[in-house]
């Protein structure tokens, strides 16, 4: 099979570098239908999918259209940061931006989660039940905070000086519960599976 780079002709740079110029100025990528097929498939909008999605367009030049992001989220959130606002009482608010605002201009956006893989067929399944094809799958869907799964977590997060940074929600009584600790003992705990920034 051909290389990702020789399918790309030069005259397609320029076309990425405009885009990254209409990203600058306020450009924004709304979601679309899927096309029945695509060069590169990436599941996930996070910081890994984006960043991917940025670097095949950059130096590689892949027209638009021939990218699809899969990611059913309105809003990207930039999840390291939530250690900052932890352990630094940075604004939360800032960790979040609208999703059209952060991926690049040419990446069709699809705003569906996926279902299943199916890599001896080349296709991902979408949960509204559509098949989408791919030559290159990328799978960058990032991890779920199940705070469920331990037995009574779910319900003293935010209270009773328990929260979380690995949460947009609770990242912020992380910093308020240091804020009111003058004395006694803290207790951090890691999770022995793998985590986010881990």
């Amino acid at each position: 099979p051909r290389r990702l780079s020789q399918a790309c002709p030069r005259r397609h740079i320029a076309m990425s570098r405009l885009a990254c110029i209409s990203r600058i100025f306020g450009g924004v990528v709304s979601p679309t239908r899927p096309q029945h097929k695509y060069r590169v498939a990436i599941v996930g909008g996070g910081a890994a999918g984006v960043s991917v999605a940025s670097q095949l367009l950059r130096k590689l030049g892949f027209p638009e259209g021939h990218i699809a992001i899969i990611e059913p989220r309105d809003t990207h959130f930039y999840q390291p940061k939530w250690t900052m606002v932890g352990g630094l009482g940075l604004d939360v608010e800032s960790t979040g931006r609208p999703m059209g605002q952060v991926l690049p201009p040419g990446v069709h956006w699809v705003q569906e989660a996926c279902q299943t893989f199916d890599p001896e067929r080349n296709t991902i399944t979408l949960s509204g039940g559509e098949q989408l094809e791919y030559e290159v799958l990328i799978v960058a869907a990032g991890l779920q905070q199940n705070f469920d799964k331990i037995k009574g977590l779910r319900e003293t997060l935010g209270k009773n000086g328990v929260a979380s940074i690995y949460s947009y929600e609770f990242s912020p009584v992380v910093w308020q519960n240091i804020l009111k600790t003058s004395r006694g003992t803290a207790l951090f705990t890691n999770p022995a599976t793998a985590v986010n920034c881990g």
